[in-house]
């Protein structure tokens, strides 16, 4: 693969299945109901997946070495079965800003493939990798809400604590280039790790 000189906006992410999706979705709805129309953006079900790294702006002429460190430092990991249950949000219930659907496995593999995905990505970043990992889906991105709604969102998760949405076995991993318009981001899978 050949991207020349330009700047492309990077992540790498595990995709979520249409059956584990959907679930969520309906989840999001419930939530989307409870807010005023303008309160979050709300992620569209396709564009549903987990990050285990945000790249930022990466220098399209170094694509096909991140591509061969992420290939390398993932090919022993082995699929992961996971699940997506509860949801939750950052940075608390007092002020949530994005509403989630937390994605884990029972044995923290999970957690080391993105420390090791961290690993073989930081040369090629200027983003921070998260201190504190945590598995989610990101259902919306809260803006603007007043207390009377952040206690309806708390009461919602509360209510929501034992909500299962699915689980499955992630057998591959996405390189996806997302490009910012007007009518929304626009992401394409640059490239595929096997696990």
């Amino acid at each position: 693969m050949s991207v020349g000189a330009e700047k492309l906006r990077l992540y790498l992410a595990v995709p979520i299945p249409a059956e584990v999706k959907a679930s969520i979705s309906a989840a999001q709805e419930e939530l989307r109901r409870l807010l005023p129309p303008r309160a979050a953006s709300w992620t569209r079900a396709e564009k549903m997946h987990l990050t285990l790294r945000f790249l930022g702006d990466v220098d399209g002429q170094r694509v096909e070495a991140l591509i061969a460190g992420v290939r390398s430092a993932t090919a022993d990991v082995g699929p992961l079965p996971l699940v997506a249950e509860r949801l939750g949000v950052f940075p608390d219930l007092r002020y949530p800003r994005v509403a989630w659907a937390w994605v884990h496995d029972e044995t923290d593999r999970l957690a080391e493939l993105q420390r090791q995905v961290i690993t073989a990505t930081n040369e090629f970043t200027r983003e921070r990798a998260e201190e504190k990992f945590t598995g989610h889906i990101t259902l919306a991105r809260i803006k603007q809400i007043k207390r009377p709604q952040a206690e309806l969102i708390a009461s919602f998760l509360q209510r929501a604590v034992n909500r299962r949405f699915g689980e499955w076995t992630a057998d591959h991993l996405e390189l996806i280039r997302s490009e910012l318009s007007p009518g929304g981001s626009r992401y394409t899978c640059l490239a595929k790790f096997r696990l």
